[in-house]
């Protein structure tokens, strides 16, 4: 089961459990910064483009463009800090 938090255009996802299938990391990992996805990370954590849709869409981004920083912690905890807020500060 997922929880997800939701604050000023951030999202969280948590989970019970890390779900790597390429082993365990012990750090979190970052995974798209500036909009732009690092294969490296991606490859250190056994994941792929299609997994970076499905997190994008849970979370009801439509454009990897709209993402400043995306990582991943040791839990398994989901953190994206999208460019814009979905609300306006005054």
């Amino acid at each position: 089961m997922r929880r997800i938090k939701r604050s000023y255009g951030k999202a969280r996802i948590q989970k019970s459990r890390p779900s790597t299938q390429k082993g365990t990391f012990y750090t979190a990992q970052a995974f798209i910064i500036d909009g732009q996805i690092l294969s490296t990370s991606l490859k250190l954590l056994g994941k792929d483009t299609t997994w970076i849709r499905q997190v994008l869409q849970a979370n009801n981004i439509a454009n990897i463009k709209d993402v400043f920083f995306a990582q991943i912690d040791e839990q398994g905890n989901i953190y994206i800090d999208k460019r814009k807020d979905d609300h306006n500060i005054e």
